[in-house]
């Protein structure tokens, strides 16, 4: 259904009361959040205030059927290395390469 709501599906959009967005211009993006409901107690209801809302987490992380693209790459990538006792150098778990390291072909620094 989220996806018929990004493609601006007039069956999918009937069944909203009020939508923002125009019938020709859908949403780029959609999330769903959870909330947890709960009546209010009777002596409540004089302000109107028939439920409460409780936030429980994202349902759904924001998606768009058409992501952006990714961001160009840098033009030199920025890398920190430490130095071992006895002249080592090693990757810190920030720089590209540390991510590589995991591999099962380790790379060797001169």
């Amino acid at each position: 259904m989220l996806v018929k709501l990004l493609e601006g599906s007039p069956e999918v959009l009937s069944l909203i009361e009020y939508s923002p967005f125009p019938v020709d211009q859908p949403p780029r993006y959609i999330r769903a959040l959870r909330y947890k409901y709960s009546f209010t107690k009777w002596s409540n209801t004089s302000s109107e205030e028939w439920w409460r809302r409780e936030y429980k987490g994202i349902y759904v992380r924001p998606f768009s059927l058409n992501p952006p693209p990714p961001p160009p790459p840098t033009t030199q990538p920025s890398t920190t290395t430490t130095t071992s006792k006895n002249n080592h150098q090693h990757p810190t778990p920030s720089s590209p390469s540390a991510k590589s390291s995991s591999s099962s072909k380790k790379a060797t620094m001169k």
